[in-house]
């Protein structure tokens, strides 16, 4: 069974919603460590810390796709922490927007270095 198809059933989905019903729009955003309490409380075991992260960023990528919970992440300024919020106005759209663009142009780069790879046969190289 394919890995969204089993985060798309879970009861997981249903509690992001609930608590991002609580952080609509950036003004009211949380952090990731704060959006990952909320979700599963105190994680002592970083090998299960970073496993739980993965099913939240799935559920929050399916909620994207499948449901009215937008869920946007972005930078904090002068951190490497992430802001979680649902998304309200245009404003905030255009900022996520033009980080997806950035890195449509970013994919589109690798696929030219990976035909680049095969053209100029650098597996010789190796």
């Amino acid at each position: 069974m394919p890995t969204e198809l089993i985060v798309t059933a879970s009861p997981l989905l249903e509690k992001v919603t609930r608590i991002m019903r609580e952080h609509i729009g950036r003004k009211n955003s949380l952090t990731a460590g704060e959006l990952f309490k909320k979700v599963y409380g105190t994680i002592i075991n970083e090998y299960k810390a970073f496993f739980y992260y993965c099913n939240l960023q799935r559920a929050m990528t399916s909620l994207r796709k499948h449901s009215d919970c937008f869920i946007v992440s972005e930078k904090i300024k002068g951190t490497s922490q992430l802001s979680y919020y649902v998304v309200k106005t245009y404003d905030e759209a255009d900022q996520y927007c033009k980080r997806v663009d950035k890195k449509i142009k970013g994919m589109h780069k690798i696929k030219e270095k990976c035909i680049e790879a095969v053209d100029k046969q650098k597996w010789k190289n190796l």
